[in-house]
């Protein structure tokens, strides 16, 4: 609401917002924010609407009718990766500045905006935690700093595996910061943008990573974490959700070993007691 339907309607009159108005703010969303981003702005206005009818405020609801973008099928999106494809092939891609950002993503399950909100002094590498305390948002196409994550449970320590932890001390000596600064930074130390990220950094190094997204990268830490039998509820606190079943339902997927997996689950010692017409199948 604050990002993206209050800077376009904040200072309509209601009864000034047509069918046209939405679908034209309709059709520019979706030409810079992905299609689950749209439609759940679009419902904001939508309701809001919908109330200003009920209460007699405007005759029709100017949303009835708007054409949404087509949201991509579940199974086709943000595939995950192995973490031997990540470390093996799509790191050597990325320049070395930003690889370990690239690994916050996928070791630590961090969104952009809190990654790009990241400061050295919610780093602890000694105790290889990070505290999660603030993002950073676009509104109106600027950025700033979010004093508090996208929800209650995002407030979260997420701990640090081994080699997210030497490649931000790699890291720190490549951009040397204070303690309240930003790790991952612009060039002039301000606030990363995403779109430049995207755009020069990102798609370059996508066919490496098997053209999956960045936030692709935090549903690749859900699923290795799953896969490994970490219990839900672990990775739920991890990822910041309100509930398990948003960390089941949307972030995690089939990993490519997966027939490996289920054949190893049922071998073990006692199947080399099945022998000739006792052997099943």
């Amino acid at each position: 609401m604050r990002c993206h339907v209050l800077p376009q309607w904040g200072d309509w009159p209601l009864i000034a917002i047509g069918y046209l108005d939405v679908q034209g703010w309709v059709t520019r969303l979706s030409e810079r924010l992905a299609p689950q981003t749209v439609v759940a702005c679009f419902r904001l206005l939508y309701s809001a609407m919908k109330a200003a009818v009920r209460a007699r405020l405007v005759a029709i609801n100017p949303c009835e009718g708007v054409s949404l973008p087509a949201r991509r099928a579940r199974g086709s999106v943000d595939a995950p990766i192995t973490r031997a494809e990540l470390v093996g092939k799509v790191l050597p891609a990325l320049p070395e500045r930003y690889r370990a950002l690239v690994l916050t993503a996928a070791y630590a399950g961090l969104r952009w905006g809190e990654c790009a909100g990241l400061r050295w002094a919610q780093v602890d590498l000694d105790a290889r935690r990070l505290v999660v305390i603030e993002t950073v948002v676009e509104v109106s196409g600027r950025l700033a700093r979010k004093l508090y994550p996208k929800s209650e449970a995002g407030r979260r320590t997420v701990p640090l595996p081994p080699v997210l932890v030497t490649h931000l001390r790699r890291h720190a000596e490549l951009v040397p910061a204070g303690a309240d600064d930003l790790v991952f930074p612009d060039s002039g130390g301000d606030f990363l943008r995403r779109s430049n990220f995207r755009r020069h950094v990102w798609v370059p190094a996508r066919a490496a990573a098997d053209s999956l997204t960045f936030h692709g990268l935090r549903h690749c830490y859900a699923t290795w974490l799953i896969t490994e039998g970490v219990p839900v509820n672990v990775v739920q606190v991890a990822l910041g959700h309100e509930r398990a079943s948003t960390t089941l339902d949307r972030y995690t997927h089939r990993p490519r070993d997966y027939e490996d997996r289920l054949r190893d689950a049922l071998t073990d010692s006692a199947d080399d007691s099945l022998t000739g017409d006792d052997r099943e199948g």
